[in-house]
Parts: structure tokens; C-alpha cells; sequence
């Protein structure tokens, strides 16, 4: 061995270890103050590892382009989702709030980043140890020990074991982003998924599906590192067989079509994050005529302070969502009745169950998500997840031939 790799050899392991303990520094002086502290280091520690790796481009077959549509593509398959099992909605952040989340969070991504990128240099000409070490630093870096200790303290238990796989399944995703396009490929990836979690208003919700959810997104996660192994891809040729059944079109359609598809669908849940709007179903018939079973309205988030009588509210009951009209208000008490009922809504409802306002409805879109609700209800989303993965291995294995 030369001695300049020896050399970037120990600096290497020395910025891992680095990364590894100092979030251990919290503890050890606790409070706020030990927080303030933490982080500062962590970004300077950062700052100062980031010329090592920023310019790592891995085997040139993946660029920023084709990560970033890939995460969108994601995102896309989220909202998706969020039809079948609903959406969450966070509180909108004040600009000081939103802006020292935004920090902490690009310390986040980047320091694990930074540090996995450092964990695939090590092993020289060994890609299934860098790849295994690059898994590792995604799970542990930034972690303290007593949290490493807990974690891999759990794995007897099903759920917590089935967490870990779904870890490993998005680490080895995120891992072979870094192999085959680089640092910055890969921390566009992590800063849209990510992003998209931490800071969307509106995001699906996976509190009602459970361990459901580890199960589903592991498998998505896995189908996406067997489509990274077996071919470095692009949108391009993601969409390739959808292509080929557009044979009527000019060519230069045809070519991107997919993206130019991905991207409006991208362009349009952003917009509807920026807006606060939310989709849900209708379930019941209890609004009718007004709303019938399968209609898709759009709920606008919060309530306004001028509320009047006879808008169409969503509020919570409960673990659920109901669509009502709000007839009256008695002291801190809001009257709602469905158009269908006879007689007003027995429960009490306060204003702050209140969702939203309804502010409009595309009849009958959502009796798909209906029908594909009841179908994986009665079967189980494992088996749709595992086909789905196993679909696009398949395609993956096929076109890396």
C-alpha cells in the first residue's frame, strides 16, 4: 500500500469514528446548552470532511437529474397512498422555527451523507464491503450509544426487527445512489425524500396502517436497490415499456412523456402542500346529494375565524375523519348534521376537532381508492408490496441483460 493511502486510510476511519461519538457530547453536557454545542461541532465536523467527498461522481451512471426524479417519483408514490390511507397535517412552522429546522435538518442529511461517503472510500476495489459499510454508517451515524445499544437491543422483538429491515432496505437504496452517481446525486435523494417527510404540511399517513407501512415501504425500498443494481437507471428508461405502447406519438413525445408525467404530478402535490388542500373521499352517503360515496373533495387546512354557517367542514371523531355541514354554533359547541340525516350530529363537536373547510369535489375519482382500499384491507398489503417489488426487479434483471 502507498503511503498516501494509508495516509487517507486512518483520516478516513479517524472522521468516521468523529461522526460516530460525537453526538454522544449532548449527554455528556446536557440541556439546551449540550444540544447547541452538539450540533455546532456536528456542522463544523461537517464542513470541514465535505471537500473529501463533494466531488465523488461514484460510476458516472447516475446523475442529479435522475436521483432527484427518482425521490420525486417517491414523493409522487406517497401521495399516492395517502388516497388509499389518508393524510396527516402538521402545523404550519414560523419563518424563525422553519428556518432552524432547516438547519438542523441539512446537518442531519449531511453528516450522515458525508459520512457514508467517507465509509464506501475505505474499502479500495471492494464494493460489497464499501456497500455494507455505507448501509452501517446510514444506520448508526448520528445515533448516540445508548440509542445504538437500544436498537440492536430490539431486534427479538417482530416489529422492531421488521424496522430494521425497512433501515437496511433505504440505507442499501440510498447506498448504491452514492456507487453508481456520487455525493451529490445521492444528498439530492436524501433532501427530497427526507424534506418530504420532515417538512410537507401534508404527508400520508402511517399511524393507521402500522407495521403494514415497515412492510410496504421495506419492499419499495428493496424493488429500488434491485432496479439501482441491475441497471443504473433513468426516468427514461423507467418508462420505457410505457413508451413503447405510445407508438402513435412523435418520438420526442414519446421520449418524455414519463418524465414530463412525473414531474406535473410533482409540480401539483407541491402546489397542494403550498396551499394546504388535502383530498379525501367520500365513504358514506350520509351528505348526499350534496357529496355521494366515491366523490373526492378538497379540503383546505385550518379554519377560518369567520366560519359561517352552512360551509361543509371535515372534522376529527375519534380516529376518523367525517365530512359534515356545520347548521349552527351553541357557546363553544358547533352543530353539524350530514344533508342525508334527519336530525343533527348526536356528538359534540369543538372547534378544535375542526380539519378544514371543503372547497371543492371532483365527483366519483375516488371510488378506485375505494375499491382499492377494500381489496387490500381483505387481503393484506404485504403481498401487493412483495408483487410490486418483485415487478420491478423483474424489469430491472430483464433490461440489465
Amino acid at each position: 500500500m502507498s503511503r498516501v493511502f494509508i495516509s487517507s486510510l486512518i483520516s478516513y476511519v479517524f472522521l468516521l469514528l468523529a461522526f460516530l461519538l460525537l453526538p454522544n457530547l449532548a449527554l455528556v453536557l446536557g440541556g439546551f446548552y449540550g444540544f447547541y454545542v452538539t450540533y455546532s461541532a456536528l456542522a463544523l465536523l461537517t464542513a470541514l470532511s465535505l471537500p473529501l467527498v463533494a466531488l465523488r461522481r461514484g460510476l458516472s451512471s447516475l446523475d442529479v437529474y435522475t436521483s432527484t426524479s427518482l425521490a420525486l417519483t417517491l414523493v409522487v408514490l406517497y401521495t399516492a397512498l395517502g388516497f388509499l390511507w389518508g393524510f396527516a397535517s402538521r402545523p404550519r412552522l414560523e419563518v424563525s422555527s422553519l428556518l432552524v429546522s432547516l438547519g438542523i435538518f441539512l446537518v442531519q442529511v449531511l453528516s450522515v451523507e458525508v459520512s457514508r461517503s467517507l465509509a464506501l472510500g475505505i474499502p479500495r476495489g471492494r464494493r460489497t464491503v464499501a456497500v455494507v459499510l455505507g448501509v452501517l454508517a446510514g444506520m448508526f451515524i448520528g445515533r448516540t450509544l445508548p440509542a445504538v445499544l437500544s436498537y440492536v437491543g430490539s431486534l427479538g422483538t417482530p416489529s422492531a426487527l421488521l424496522s430494521v429491515l425497512n433501515d437496511v432496505a433505504f440505507n442499501l437504496a440510498v447506498t448504491l445512489v452514492h456507487l453508481y452517481g456520487g455525493f451529490v446525486p445521492a444528498v439530492a435523494f436524501r433532501l427530497v425524500v427526507d424534506g418530504y417527510w420532515r417538512f410537507s404540511p401534508l404527508v400520508l399517513d402511517t399511524s393507521s396502517i402500522g407495521l403494514a407501512w415497515a412492510a410496504t415501504s421495506t419492499l419499495v425500498y428493496y424493488g429500488l436497490a434491485l432496479y439501482l443494481i441491475y441497471r443504473s437507471p433513468t426516468l427514461r428508461e423507467l418508462g420505457s415499456s410505457f413508451r413503447s405502447r405510445l407508438g402513435g406519438l412523435p418520438a420526442r413525445l414519446r421520449e418524455y412523456l414519463p418524465q414530463v408525467a412525473t414531474y406535473a404530478i410533482a409540480i401539483a402535490v407541491l402546489i397542494s402542500i403550498y396551499l394546504r388542500i388535502v383530498p379525501l373521499v367520500i365513504v358514506s352517503g350520509s351528505m348526499e346529494p350534496t357529496l355521494e360515496v366515491g366523490d373526492l373533495v378538497l379540503v383546505r387546512l385550518g379554519v377560518p375565524a369567520d366560519l359561517p354557517v352552512g360551509s361543509v367542514v371535515a372534522f376529527r371523531l375519534n380516529s376518523t375523519i367525517v365530512v359534515h355541514r356545520l347548521v349552527g354554533v351553541r357557546g363553544g359547541r358547533l352543530i353539524t348534521k350530514g344533508d342525508a340525516n334527519p336530525e343533527p350530529d348526536p356528538f359534540p363537536v369543538y372547534k378544535e376537532s375542526l380539519v378544514g373547510v371543503v372547497v371543492g369535489k371532483l365527483p366519483k375519482v375516488g371510488l378506485l381508492a375505494l375499491a382499492l382500499r377494500g381489496g387490500l384491507t381483505s387481503f393484506g398489503l404485504l403481498p401487493l408490496a412483495a408483487a410490486t417489488s418483485v415487478l420491478l426487479a423483474t424489469l430491472a434483471i430483464r433490461r440489465g441483460r
